[in-house]
């Protein structure tokens, strides 16, 4: 058997110095491991995107500041008011069309001027589509790459919803070993 990381490149049609590149670096673990958390946690296993104003509005009624997504707000909305970037997120979406349109809502309004809870939509449906890009869009290793630093922003927010969730509705203590 060959090691992974040449399975992976030929599986993939990739060049395996690419492979090692993507395995050597942490991101997308820690983005594929937080979205684990963040799903359980957080959507009771399973987020569909109609879930993401009831979210939300359900985290900024439970107290999360939006303080804590301030980075990942500002990198998010900043960018994806780019048409071309945004048609990248948004790529072969299949996102409901009243989601998407929410969305691009936010977009259009100055970051100042955002609503608590269209400040954690903005940066949760990012993190939603980032997701889909992920496991159904483009899987070539390059892209993974080239998104480290948004990949990167969407694992520190769902960090932040996470640690939020958990601390009102604790359900991940160790047990004690016997």
């Amino acid at each position: 058997m060959h090691p992974f990381s040449s399975w992976l490149a030929k599986m993939l049609h990739e060049h395996k110095s690419d492979v090692d590149r993507l395995l050597n670096d942490q991101t997308a673990l820690h983005f594929l491991i937080t979205w684990s958390l963040f799903e359980s946690k957080c959507f009771s296993g399973f987020l569909r995107a109609k879930c993401l104003r009831a979210f939300s509005d359900s985290v900024i009624k439970e107290g999360l500041s939006t303080m804590d997504l301030g980075r990942q707000l500002e990198h998010f909305h900043t960018r994806y008011r780019d048409g071309k970037k945004l048609g990248n997120l948004l790529h072969d979406d299949k996102t409901p069309t009243a989601v998407v349109d929410e969305f691009k809502r936010c977009l259009t309004v100055e970051m100042s001027n955002l609503s608590a809870r269209d400040r954690v939509f903005t940066v949760v449906f990012v993190i939603y589509r980032f997701r889909n890009n992920m496991f159904h869009g483009n899987k070539r290793v390059e892209s993974w790459l080239r998104f480290r630093e948004e990949i990167g922003l969407c694992t520190e927010a769902m960090q932040v919803f996470v640690a939020h969730s958990e601390k009102l509705r604790p359900s991940m203590q160790i047990a004690a070993a016997a």
